[in-house]
C-alpha cells in the first residue's frame, strides 16, 4: 500500500537482484535518480511471488530461494547503505558470477562495504525486515505483477504501468517515464489550483 504524499508523483519499480533485465535497467535508472525532480517520490520493491508463512519468521528458502536477496535490500535500506551495496550486489552476481542466496555470503559483502557483521545480522534477522518483505508480497499481489522490472506511476489502479517491452527499450522507457511524470505533476498542480478556487473567502 502506498503512503505517497498527495503533492508527489510516485514511481515504484519492482525488481529482483537475480533478474538480468533489472541489472541492465540500473544503467538507465541510476543517472535518472540523480536528476529527477524533487516532486518525484521513487522507491524500489523486491517482488515476492512465492508463498510466505502466515506468521513468524520468514525462512531464507522462501520465494524460490530469492528471499536472502530481498532481505538484503531492506537490510541495506535500514542501515542507510543502499548506495554502497546495491550495485555491488548486482556486480557480484553478474560480473563475478557469485551465488549470494545466503545470509553468510551477503554478510561478507556488506562487511566489505563497511557494515559490521553483528550489525548486519541484527537487522537482517529482525522484525522490521520481515515486515517489509510481507508488505512487498502484498504489493506484488495488489499490483498484479507477472514479471520484472516494471514501473508504476502513481499507483496500481488509476495510472501507468511501464516495461521495456512496451516502451521498445530502456532509453525510450525513460523518455516515456519523464513524460508521464510531467503529465501527472500538471494534474496535481491543477487539482491544487481547483482546491484553492473552491475555498470560500473569509468574511471580513
Amino acid at each position: 500500500p502506498s503512503n505517497r504524499p498527495s503533492d508527489k508523483v510516485e514511481v515504484v519499480e519492482f525488481f529482483w537482484y537475480t533478474c538480468p533485465h533489472c541489472k541492465s535497467f540500473e544503467k538507465h535508472l541510476g543517472p535518472w535518480l540523480t536528476t529527477k525532480p524533487d516532486y518525484v517520490e521513487f522507491r524500489q520493491v523486491p517482488a515476492v511471488f512465492g508463498d510466505l508463512p502466515p506468521e513468524g519468521k520468514i525462512p531464507d528458502d522462501a520465494d524460490y530461494g530469492r528471499m536472502p536477496l530481498a532481505k538484503a535490500y531492506y537490510t541495506a535500506f535500514a542501515l542507510d547503505v543502499l548506495d554502497k551495496v546495491h550495485i555491488p550486489i548486482f556486480k557480484a552476481i553478474y560480473v563475478r558470477h557469485r551465488n549470494l542466496k545466503s545470509q553468510d555470503k551477503l554478510r561478507d559483502l556488506f562487511f566489505k562495504n563497511g557494515v559490521s557483521k553483528k550489525h548486519f545480522d541484527s537487522v537482517y534477522e529482525g522484525f522490521w525486515v520481515d515486515s517489509q518483505i510481507r508488505n512487498a508480497k502484498a504489493m506484488t499481489e495488489e499490483y498484479g505483477l507477472t514479471g520484472v522490472p516494471v514501473l508504476f506511476i502513481n499507483g496500481k489502479e488509476n495510472r501507468y504501468r511501464l516495461t521495456s517491452e512496451k516502451a521498445d527499450g530502456y532509453p525510450n522507457l525513460m523518455k516515456i517515464l519523464n513524460y508521464l511524470i510531467d503529465k501527472e505533476h500538471q494534474l496535481i498542480d491543477a487539482d491544487k489550483a481547483n482546491d484553492t478556487n473552491d475555498t470560500p473567502a473569509t468574511a471580513q
